[in-house]
């Protein structure tokens, strides 16, 4: 069957490698686990924080090889919008995760309480963008989060790798 999906290309598989790099390291460093979504289709959310094997928060992930001091994050709106509604039903909070891989750095932002209730004001507006990781263009709404509202780790401290 074919589907169309960029994570399926070579630089799918890069972004997965990435991804999953960015979680290890999460995972180690605040003591949880993570449990992904399938890859095989457009998943709403990317998935789930867990521990003591009780989901403790839902996740949306991004990985960026380039990235410049932006103020925001730029992402599809509805991914926001898809976090909230699994946050207001499963009564988790949702984070977004970027993975900047040149710089080392997560930058990671708390987007909504266990509620789904937004923790920051999020702008929206329709902006022409990559439309997937292998490229064409897409004009859609997008949401941009402040860097401002983001948690900045980095992956290489005390001489870790």
């Amino acid at each position: 069957m074919k589907t169309g999906l960029g994570i399926l290309t070579k630089a799918g598989r890069e972004s997965v490698i990435q991804e999953i790099e960015m979680l290890d390291f999460l995972a180690k460093k605040l003591g949880i686990s993570y449990v992904t979504v399938s890859k095989q289709g457009a998943a709403h959310i990317d998935g789930f924080f867990v521990r003591d094997g009780v989901i403790i928060a839902a996740y949306e992930s991004k990985c960026r090889v380039k990235w410049e001091d932006y103020s925001s994050l730029l992402i599809t709106a509805t991914k926001i919008d898809d976090g909230v509604a699994v946050s207001s039903v499963l009564f988790v909070p949702f984070f977004v995760l970027a993975h900047l891989v040149n710089q080392r750095k997560v930058l990671l932002w708390m987007v909504t309480d266990d509620k789904g209730n937004l923790r920051f004001p999020i702008e929206r507006r329709v902006t022409n963008t990559q439309a997937t990781i292998t490229g064409g263009e897409a004009s859609r709404m997008n949401a941009f989060l402040p860097i401002t509202q983001a948690i900045v780790m980095n992956m290489e401290q005390n001489g870790e790798k």
